[in-house]
């Protein structure tokens, strides 16, 4: 009896946003905790849709933050309310005030990351603004 191959999907990989990489290549160090609290580390890293993919979120920089991945996977695609508190919220962000970095020919501006990042949340609904 011969057994034919199966055809098998490409494993994914993940989103990519410059935000991650930036963590990864340690060009963040006072980038310690995610969206939702967790403790950061570059194993544990992910990149977090504000407004999730599957209901039309972008991946772009103002639709993403970081999160480590059990964080991110127990969210899933609900609603942000329900995962995220104010508390959390400015303890992420404040992390990124004044904060210019230079990285691969571009500059990323933690001051105009935080402003899109709360245009986004309030878009989305986000209660705790």
């Amino acid at each position: 009896m011969r057994i034919k191959p199966t055809f098998q999907q490409p494993q994914f990989k993940g989103y990519n946003c410059i935000l991650k990489d930036m963590y990864k290549d340690g060009v963040l160090p006072s980038v310690k905790i995610g969206l939702y609290g967790g403790q950061l580390s570059k194993y544990t890293v992910s990149l977090e849709h504000i407004r999730p993919a599957s209901k039309g979120g972008s991946t772009t920089l103002k639709n993403m933050a970081l999160a480590t991945r059990d964080n991110n996977r127990l969210r899933g695609n609900r609603d942000i309310n329900n995962y995220l508190t104010s508390t959390m919220l400015y303890n992420y962000l404040v992390q990124f005030q004044n904060l210019i970095v230079k990285y691969k020919g571009k500059v990323f501006n933690g001051n105009n990351y935080i402003s899109n990042i709360i245009s986004t949340l309030k878009k989305v609904g986000f209660e705790g603004l």
